[in-house]
């Protein structure tokens, strides 16, 4: 069975195990699959999930891809349904049934180590496979797939364990586990289709309290606490569930455990009682277990911060946002993993700068959102403009604090629009669902519009945008700076909101979107890589080919071209590694993946992505920056989730002081991207710098179709991408807005 072979090889790559014992599994399995041998497998692949470190999760989830894999082959074996295997007293049934509980207690562990590196979609599908490993999970860009859980074998599934944990110490907690992650999974995603207490009379009963209470026990009335105070405030069960924590603190104490801790934060958080943190923050000197020492670094900020309104101090606020930080590059060094955990922990970097706007304390509200961006300390002496802008979903209020040097200038708007409207109308243009956790009606899955992109929607998208982000008194700001400077953009919370590219056009300025602290000065551009329609599938990309290297020919700019069958993922791996290119062009399919952004693909091989992960762990270092220009679909789309920075997607991803990216926001037109690079390539071989070639192609486009053909013809009178007659406006904010720069 090519699965298990599979799999057995990528066990042998992690290498967390007893190799002569996994061979010896392996010689068994690949004579027959007895029952007992699988069963084996299993407590293989769990011991590797709790073995390994949480930065190789992307080897972690092949492994447990391919197990799921080989466990569904092994029942398609078999002569019984699995739903039936639980009314059967057959021995190696029996033993077949232990496999079945098996995977789905291997997919819940999976699902929890998902949870912990901050990737809530990714563990959500781990945690659907958990209630029924059959499921076929659905895909939001194929539409294929289950978007429900089979409700005969998921509760066949469910009553089997329910059933036996009674009697089983270990599935017990196995159920436990599982139930913690549905609600912290909830809490942070939104309770979708409001199902988050279907099992509350159950899990009541359940749950044990006092001495015999099992850490499980506990953390599950944490979670339930915490989710019933997201959603659920007026609940009678909110309160309920703070007298049994406040009940089985008490025995908690007396057993001084680590248990404490998690009680008492969860007390603390809930009802901001003091005494509650006092409790939390002794238990924390008495030693904290690795898992919870991240925890208890953001837990004395927040009492920091909560502090501060009495009796303000910076140094001891400084001094507990620094060890937070701390604790985050001492635990988490692998850079992919390190901004995971700083979009997870997201809400103390809204809270600490919400406190700063309180008490009209700009400057530090922007250096310590500053710092938590780029994980590097604000830099007074840089040459560029920092812009700064909070959204408030609360009360939708939209604050911009602009620094020029050490000047600070504020503009602040109270709207009528609310941040929930534009997103909804945001997801209709863009074929999108985005849920937003201040509005419930937008838990509910929208799977039939899914993907339908409605362009017509382009002219009241834009006017949204500029009341509710207040662009007009933002220009008259900006028109008053030197024209040279870089204007470098960074927003709380990041939306996919294209309104820097409107600044650009209203404007004429250079904007980019902030992702790294000095980048190296920006190469000539001298010797370009061209990458063309990988699959072959974007007829226009021909006449975007046709026309850069013209272009470059015409300024005496060297380039390696590549198209179609030419382009294979190893090829361009080892050529994207080379520092000499100056400039390397994409015309390719990109697809942007909101559950895992560091899995978000670039289809540089027909059939054979690379995902952001794979390109961004590969090494050019030099000491100038070259530029990467992705004129491909939501290259510049970045993770929403935790209300954060936009750290994650192809393009922040990829941008280093190395590289400055360009890419797009949303699912781009053909023809105005083609219209676009066109632009762009001609304004960056006469030497402008990637924000100002963006700006100008920009506002080319914005002038509206008239204007792209007069320009096109003064640059080459043998291109017309566009006639007179065509439907398509390039003027409209869908066309001509996606495009961003990253730096």
């Amino acid at each position: 069975m090519k699965e298990l072979n599979d799999l057995f090889d990528e066990l042998f790559i992690i290498k967390r195990l007893n190799t002569s014992k996994i061979r010896q599994c392996k010689r068994i399995l690949s004579k027959k699959l007895l029952p007992k041998i699988v069963l084996q497998l299993h407590q293989i692949i769990i011991y590797v999930l709790n073995e390994t470190e949480p930065h190789y999760y992307y080897e972690l989830r092949k492994t447990v891809d391919l197990f799921n894999s080989f466990t569904t082959k092994y029942f398609e074996t078999l002569t019984i349904k699995p739903e039936d295997l639980f009314n059967t007293k057959n021995s190696e049934e029996v033993i077949n049934s232990q496999i079945l509980i098996g995977t789905m207690i291997v997919n819940c562990r999976f699902s929890w180590i998902l949870e912990k590196i901050g990737l809530p979609g990714e563990s959500y599908k781990y945690l659907m496979k958990s209630f029924d490993p059959f499921i076929e999970i659905y895909n939001r860009d194929t539409h294929i797939g289950e978007a429900h859980l089979n409700q005969s074998r998921f509760f066949m599934f469910d009553l089997y364990w329910r059933a036996n944990m009674l009697e089983n110490p270990y599935l017990r907690e196995a159920y436990l586990q599982r139930e913690i992650l549905q609600l912290k999974l909830r809490s942070t995603m939104g309770d979708i289709n409001h199902e988050g207490l279907n099992d509350y009379l159950f899990m009541k009963d359940l749950i044990i309290l006092g001495n015999d209470a099992t850490k499980s026990d506990v953390i599950y009335l944490c979670a339930l606490g915490e989710f019933l105070n997201k959603y659920h405030r007026d609940d009678e069960r909110l309160n309920e569930t703070i007298d049994r924590l406040s009940l089985q603190l008490n025995f908690e104490i007396n057993k001084n455990n680590h248990n404490v801790f998690d009680i008492a934060n969860t007390l603390f958080l809930i009802t901001k009682n003091l005494t509650y943190f006092q409790i939390a923050l002794n238990s924390a000197t008495n030693g904290l277990l690795d898992t919870q020492k991240l925890e208890a670094a953001h837990l004395i900020l927040k009492l920091r911060i909560i502090n501060s309104r009495s009796s303000f101090n910076v140094e001891e606020l400084t001094s507990a946002y620094e060890n937070l930080f701390n604790v985050i590059n001492t635990s988490f060094a692998d850079a992919i993993l390190n901004k995971l955990i700083r979009q997870s922990y997201s809400q103390v970097i809204i809270d600490l700068v919400l406190f700063c706007l309180e008490i009209n304390r700009w400057d530090l509200a922007m250096e310590f959102a500053y710092r938590w961006k780029v994980n590097e300390l604000y830099d007074s002496e840089m040459k560029s403009v920092v812009l700064f802008t909070i959204s408030n979903m609360v009360d939708n209020n939209v604050i911009h604090i602009l620094r020029v040097n050490d000047t600070i200038k504020v503009l602040k708007k109270k709207n009528s629009i609310s941040l929930s409207e534009i997103f909804e109308l945001q997801s209709k243009i863009e074929g999108t669902w985005m849920v937003s956790l201040e509005n419930p009606d937008s838990f509910v899955y929208d799977y039939q519009n899914l993907g339908n992109i409605d362009v017509s929607l382009s002219n009241k998208y834009e006017e949204m945008i500029e009341e509710y982000f207040n662009l007009k008194l933002l220009e008259q700001e900006i028109l008053r700076l030197d024209k040279s400077l870089e204007i470098r953009t960074f927003e709380l919370s990041w939306s996919n909101i294209p309104f820097i590219p409107l600044l650009e056009s209203n404007t004429n300025y250079n904007f980019s979107s902030l992702v790294t602290n000095q980048p190296f000065p920006l190469k000539a551009i001298k010797k370009v890589l061209i990458w063309c329609d990988p699959d072959q599938s974007l007829n226009f990309s021909v006449i975007e080919k046709e026309f850069i290297t013209q272009q470059l020919h015409n300024y005496g700019v060297t380039y390696d071209l590549f198209e179609g069958s030419q382009c294979t993922k190893e090829l361009f791996g080892k050529l994207y590694s080379n520092p000499d290119y100056d400039l390397i062009w994409l015309m390719c399919h990109g697809k942007f993946n909101p559950d895992d952004p560091t899995d978000s693909e670039l289809i540089i091989e027909m059939d054979n992505p690379i995902t952001a992960r794979e390109l961004s762990s590969l090494d050019f270092s030099d000491k100038s920056r070259r530029i990467l220009v992705l004129n491909a679909c939501q290259s510049s789309s970045s993770a929403v989730r935790f209300n954060s920075m936009g750290f994650l997607g192809l393009a922040p991803l990829l941008t280093s002081e190395y590289q400055s990216v360009i890419g797009h926001l949303w699912t781009v037109d053909f023809t105005a991207s083609t219209i676009l690079g066109s632009f762009l390539a001609n304004a960056l071989v006469k030497g402008s710098s990637p924000s100002k070639a963006l700006s100008d192609s920009i506002n080319i486009m914005k002038c509206g179709n008239e204007t792209v053909i007069e320009e096109m013809k003064k640059i080459n009178k043998d291109f017309d991408l566009i006639k007179e007659y065509t439907s398509k406006n390039m003027k409209d904010l869908f066309y001509s807005c996606s495009p961003i720069m990253f730096m």
